[in-house]
């Protein structure tokens, strides 16, 4: 009668260990599709400044990686006396459509800091997503990017 037992013990230890390996593998999938969600979320919006002439443009494209329609707003400011350039409508944006802006400048004649801030919602509800600053240089000069600011 003590055999009758001791069979059913490595039964269980396979079972068990089958029930710890799939949860392994489970955790392990789910963490690499958190991971890529979040890669293609930062890949999501692409932006820069474009030289040209006494034309500098600046751009961006923010595409939608989710799977629902999401709102967004954009603000492009510059500190010297203009202050706003644009305050932009909230977007709605279906899942997998990319939304284009352009905006042309003038270049005048001192440097002119410039700054892109996109939300998700509304300008108002929280930080921003995406948060750049450009330097156009005045005069004929080139203008130089900040770089992505600390978040």
């Amino acid at each position: 009668m003590a055999s009758g037992p001791a069979r059913g013990a490595p039964q269980r230890v396979r079972a068990l260990t089958f029930a710890v390996m799939a949860a392994l593998a489970l955790a392990i999938g789910y963490s690499a599709y958190a991971h890529l969600a979040r890669s293609a979320e930062s890949r999501s919006i692409e932006a820069g400044l474009i030289e040209s002439g006494d034309l500098p443009t600046i751009y961006f494209n923010l595409k939608n990686t989710g799977s629902e329609v999401r709102n967004y707003t954009y603000v492009v400011t510059s500190d010297s006396t203009e202050g706003l350039i644009d305050r932009g409508l909230i977007l709605n944006l279906p899942p997998g459509e990319t939304f284009h802006y352009t905006l042309i400048l003038t270049r005048g004649e001192r440097a002119t800091p410039v700054r892109l801030r996109i939300y998700l919602g509304e300008e108002a509800t929280g930080r921003p997503i995406y948060d750049q600053a450009w330097l156009i240089r005045g005069g004929r000069s080139r203008g130089i990017a900040l770089g992505p600011l600390e978040q």
